[in-house]
Formats: structure tokens, sequence, C-alpha cells
């Protein structure tokens, strides 16, 4: 077991808003840091995000509008296994909780590492969409495509409202999680003409942050603050 443990000040937990991992209406997310374009280390670790049941990430999120700034805290989760219909690989319960609570369970797995997202649990209500989650390994210019939903509470219906290109634009970012740091992986796709989203990755370690810019200002960004790997 690897447990690590990394500063993060922030204030009183606040209610905010979730990114792509935690179903938003609309879905936004991202993290800032110093981007810089690089082919791959062959060093690199095997795995972009570290998949076992007991792994954990805990994140802060922080909103901001102008010069207010609200934080809350985020936590991953993966307590085992399951499995998904025409499915053979090994598939994973991805756990988001906040303020105690579990706010959606997404299924996913590896398919010749890249990371898979095969379904979304809100409620009692379920999503069955296949759709890549990070390409891995990658080199700068790659490009994938999401699609992405929404979720109506009152109906308990997910609806497609687009389809995502991301593009990576780093492979050896310096990202700072805490006082530990990490080289990241980040992914970036522009939804339309004035927003900005950023997908950051420490491979071996996993998911590690989002940014969201809108006119190039930061709305939104998480980051990761601590995380066990069994």
């Amino acid at each position: 077991m690897v447990l690590v443990l990394m500063s993060s000040d922030y204030r009183e937990p606040m209610r905010i808003s979730k990114p792509r991992f935690v179903l938003l209406l609309p879905l936004l997310l991202t993290t800032s840091f110093l981007l810089v374009s690089c082919d791959m280390s062959e060093d690199v670790p095997l795995t972009i995000q570290p998949l076992a049941a007991g792994n954990t990430w805990t994140y802060v999120d922080s909103v901001f509008s102008g010069d207010a700034v609200s934080v809350s805290p985020l936590t991953i989760s993966i307590p085992g296994r399951t499995t998904v219909a025409n499915h053979r690989g090994e598939v994973y319960r991805w756990v988001v909780s906040a303020d105690g609570q579990v706010r959606e369970t997404n299924l996913i797995g590896r398919e010749e590492e890249n990371l898979f997202h095969y379904a979304t649990i809100v409620q009692d209500d379920t999503l069955l969409a296949r759709k890549r989650w990070a390409a891995y390994p990658v080199r700068v210019g790659d490009t994938f495509q999401e699609p992405r939903y929404s979720y109506d509470a009152q109906t308990g219906t997910f609806t497609e409202t687009a389809v995502w290109t991301w593009t990576c634009i780093s492979t050896t970012a310096p990202f700072n999680a805490g006082n530990q740091p990490l080289t990241a992986v980040v992914y970036r796709t522009n939804p339309n003409a004035t927003t900005e989203h950023e997908l950051i990755y420490a491979p071996g370690i996993g998911y590690v942050g989002w940014t969201t810019r809108v006119d190039g200002v930061v709305v939104f960004k998480e980051r990761l603050t601590s995380y066990t790997l069994q």
C-alpha cells in the first residue's frame, strides 16, 4: 500500500459545482499549471490510472467568481470490481463522494492502457455509454473524442449534449499536488469559442486535476491533495 498525504490550505468547505467525475449540468471541470510540450519519455509508468480495490484520491475543488473563491473537498474511491454486459475485461467501481454523500458511481476499466468509461449510476438511474476517458500511451498532438451527457434528476434521464475532442498538449507538464511535484499528461478541449477545459493525469498516480477557463479566466479548478494506492 502506498499512502501519500500532501498539504492543502483551504477554507471551510462550501457546496459547489463538480467536475467530470461528478455530473454537472452542464458538465465542467479543470486545473492550473505550467505547460511544457514534448514527447512522452520511454520511462513513464505503464498505466495512466491505477485501478485496484482500496485506491482512493482526495481533491480540493475551487470555484472562482470575481474576487470570491469557494472551496470544498471531493473523494474518489474504488471499493471493488464489478461486471458490464458484453465486456470481458476488468471493470471497477469509481465512486465520487462529497459532503459525506455519494454523488455518482462510474464503471471504468482499461483497454490496452487506455482509460474507458462504461456506465454512470446516479441514484437509481444508469447510463450505459462506452467512451474513452484518457488516451494512453499518448504523444503531443494526439486526439480522442468523448460524448458528454447531462442528467435530469426529475425525469431520471441522461441526454447527450455534445462530443468533445481532447488534444494532448503535454506529456511532461510540471504539476504540484500539495507539496509533491509530479509530471503530468495534459489534455485540452475547447467546446465553444469562450470555454477551455484541461484534464490532467499523473501516470502511475492517476487523475490529478481539471481546470476550466472562460474568456481566459479560471472559473473552476480541482487539485489532488492526497491518495492511497494498493
